[in-house]
């Protein structure tokens, strides 16, 4: 007999706390530092409540930046090469 390939579910196994991709967590950590600049000018003025919520609106817009997916577009010059090309 020959052997046996077990079958996986191999679609998620790249994922951090179920959610988080590699490339999501990267621009989720960019955008919350760049919200961390805005708190510290914000605390400066005593808004620090303020300041968090802009770190997590930040932290968002950089995992909604890294998470989803940009269409390939070829009708466009400039937009050819922005979308994500599927590995053969």
């Amino acid at each position: 007999m020959g052997p046996y390939n077990i079958p996986r579910n191999v679609k998620d196994e790249g994922r951090i706390l179920f959610i988080f991709t590699g490339r999501s967590i990267i621009y989720t950590a960019i955008g919350a530092i760049i919200g961390f600049i805005f708190y510290l000018l914000l605390a400066a003025f005593s808004m620090k409540l303020i300041g968090m919520l802009i770190i997590g609106i930040f932290g968002l817009i950089g995992f909604a930046i890294g998470t989803f997916k940009v269409p390939n577009i070829g009708s466009f010059k400039f937009t050819k090469k922005v979308g994500r090309r599927k590995h053969r």
